[in-house]
């Protein structure tokens, strides 16, 4: 797992401090504010996901349990944000719940209309499961490819 984490950060190419996806922005200002219901329809709104009941089900599921171990989201911050290519984006991102920051990626495409949707994001208490493998500045998580000769 921490090799497949340190070998996909090969592939990012991109600025550390671009702005987050407006998608991501709005859905967790959206979940500190009014609680965990608003942020999934919020994230998934007009992606494929957003029609996928077990999908739906899962991450609803995934965020009451979040708020049961760790208390409620106080804020959150984009750590970085990586393009991937000039329509994807992998974003890095902490949200600091009352007991513990949780850690999380959203990956995002930008469809032919113009539209930024989500694709793929994921929450997690261990670091380990969302960062590189190693300790590394917030200005480098995007630069891994630099570091294997690309």
């Amino acid at each position: 797992m921490k090799r497949w984490l340190v070998l996909l950060l090969v592939f990012f190419v991109g600025s550390v401090h671009a702005a987050p996806p407006e998608i991501l922005s709005k859905a967790l200002d959206a979940y500190v504010k009014n609680g965990k219901d608003s942020f999934l329809p919020v994230l998934l709104q007009d992606s494929v996901m957003e029609r996928e009941q077990e999908f739906l089900t899962q991450g609803e599921a995934m965020m009451s349990r979040l708020e049961q171990d760790y208390g409620l989201p106080d804020s959150w911050e984009t750590l970085a944000v990586c393009e991937v290519s000039d329509k994807v984006k992998a974003t890095y991102y902490i949200v600091y719940y009352q007991k513990v920051p949780i850690y999380g990626y959203l990956y995002s495409y930008i469809k032919p209309d113009g539209v930024e949707v989500a694709t793929q994001f994921r929450m997690q208490a261990d670091p380990k499961n969302i960062l590189p493998a190693f300790p590394i500045k917030q200005e480098k998580i995007c630069e891994g490819n630099q570091q294997y000769g690309r």
